[in-house]
């Protein structure tokens, strides 16, 4: 397992690499723009601490609009790039085909979604089960189709 921190602010992402346990970095469109300044300047900022994977969520609806944006990511970011991507069927389309670049597919809220996600070349898997649970209701049924007990032991 490894933990990364989902922003896109300089300073807090120092002080999550200086606790030594952070292993890399999530983004999305909304935290680049919270952290102020072009987007390409804030990822480059953010591969320059070379913390492990840098994640940069793609925004393209179509095929051809993604790999435009994986190419400026790439020349940006370098070869900790992990794209992250919609299950939408171009994005799934995607991921299978991209071979240059590690994806992560995102937004997953159902089982179906996160098996076709692991019949591509998906490296990656986000079930957002926080969100499913705001959105929907019980976010751990929703997602992996039961709820599951934790016990904590302490």
């Amino acid at each position: 397992m490894a933990i990364y921190i989902d922003s896109a602010m300089l300073r807090e992402v120092e002080a999550a690499r200086s606790l030594g346990w952070i292993h890399g970095v999530t983004t999305n469109l909304l935290l680049l723009a919270q952290a102020g300044g072009e987007a390409r300047n804030v990822l480059a900022s953010l591969a320059c601490l070379e913390m492990g994977p840098l994640f940069y969520q793609l925004v393209s609806p179509t095929l051809d609009g993604m790999y435009k944006e994986m190419e400026l990511a790439a020349k940006v970011v370098g070869s900790a790039l992990v794209l992250k991507v919609p299950p939408t069927q171009s994005g799934f389309q995607f991921v299978n085909q991209c071979l240059d670049v590690p994806c992560c597919v995102t937004a997953v809220y159902s089982p179906a979604q996160a098996l076709i996600a692991s019949e591509t070349k998906a490296r990656y898997i986000a079930v957002y089960v926080n969100r499913a649970t705001r959105l929907m209701g019980d976010g751990l049924r929703i997602t992996i189709g039961r709820r599951i007990p934790f016990n904590i032991a302490i």
